[in-house]
């Protein structure tokens, strides 16, 4: 450092304040790549996806975290769901009626027990009139674009 104020002296009041600009710049980039991603960036909530299918569920986790949300899962069965629901809390949920491991009715109760709102995305809409836990839910049925689960999501954040 003794270099650098030796360095600056020599320099022209110009070319000094050019030269400690640039050393401001270099710490702010510094700063900025030592602060996590999540930081830096404001989250628009903590997303529990329940999804069986593989491709499904990687897309829906992709543009949820390019939407600015963090995402928990994707849990491809209900007693994985249970079991994180068990120590965590997320702010909203996306899941299907039926998993590798059977219905989700018991998430959806947890899920209502605990204040916490959620899209149903399936494509059995039968479902609908079957699982009395799914009837106050939002129905996003399959297939959908992302642009309509997104928008199913916000109108749950704006509604909690």
């Amino acid at each position: 450092m003794g270099e650098s104020v030796a360095f600056d002296a020599w320099l022209s009041p110009a070319v000094q304040e050019i030269h400690g600009s640039v050393r401001l710049a270099e710490c702010a980039i510094q700063a900025l790549y030592e602060v996590p991603l999540s930081q830096v960036q404001k989250s628009n909530g903590l997303v529990m996806l329940l999804e069986d299918e593989a491709l499904i569920a990687l897309n829906l986790q992709t543009e949820l975290e390019e939407a600015g949300y963090e995402v928990a899962g994707p849990f491809p069965t209900c007693t994985g769901a249970l079991e994180w629901l068990g120590d965590a809390l997320p702010d909203l949920a996306i899941l299907d009626t039926v998993l590798k491991d059977g219905p989700c009715k018991e998430v959806a109760l947890a899920l209502v027990r605990r204040g916490v709102p959620f899209v149903v995305y399936s494509g059995h809409r039968e479902d609908l009139n079957t699982f009395e836990e799914f009837k106050n839910a939002t129905w996003v049925e399959k297939p959908a674009t992302t642009d309509t689960l997104l928008r199913a999501l916000a109108g749950l954040r704006v509604a909690a």
